[in-house]
């Protein structure tokens, strides 16, 4: 139960391959359909997922990397209902879901993800005293500062993006309250 977390247990495994492979894809489709206004954004938060989701297994960080993909998923699938329930033009339910989201975004994307991004910026070190060092580094052996630097880095472009994310979200939030239906600001229109 140490530090680090070597044994990895067979769903992990899977649960990481799979998500490396969904972030993989997504980059695929995101340069293969029409391009909106957020496209480098959602191009980088998806390039930096996947060095995040590699660093992670490499570094043997993944009781972070679990926790934060749970983390980000479960807002992701609010979205996806709010939208299902709009297209099937229901009165209420895609509100009542929006706003679940909004909430849900608030706690696991800021104050859940910056409780984990403050861990890893301060409790590691802590934890992992070798890695600021490289002539004392035991295990792994390519853990390296400039490892261990990048990946904090790499953590808090993350949550720059999904600032500006939620910027929007407030955004489209704003003007529901003010009576104007919600639309996804990030499309342009289509002829």
């Amino acid at each position: 139960m140490g530090v680090p977390h070597t044994p990895l247990a067979a769903p992990v495994k899977i649960y990481y391959l799979t998500q490396a492979a969904f972030w993989i894809h997504q980059v695929l489709i995101l340069n293969a359909e029409a391009h909106r206004k957020d496209h480098y954004q959602m191009l980088s938060h998806h390039v930096i997922t996947i060095f995040l989701v590699y660093a992670s297994y490499a570094l043997h960080y993944t009781r972070v990397g679990c926790l934060i993909l749970v983390l980000m998923d479960f807002c992701d699938i609010l979205l996806a209902l709010a939208k299902m329930l709009k297209y099937l033009e229901l009165p209420v339910a895609p509100d009542v879901t929006f706003v679940t989201f909004l909430v849900s975004w608030l706690f696991t994307r800021h104050v859940g993800y910056i409780w984990i991004l403050k861990s890893v910026w301060y409790d590691l070190p802590r934890l992992r005293p070798n890695i600021l060092d490289p002539s004392k580094v035991e295990y792994p052996p390519t853990l390296t500062p400039t490892h261990y630097y990048t990946f904090r880095a790499l953590l808090f472009s993350l949550q720059i993006i999904m600032l500006s994310w939620f910027t929007a979200i407030i955004k489209v939030a704003l003007s529901v309250v003010r009576g104007k239906p919600a639309e996804d600001t990030r499309s342009d229109d289509e002829g």
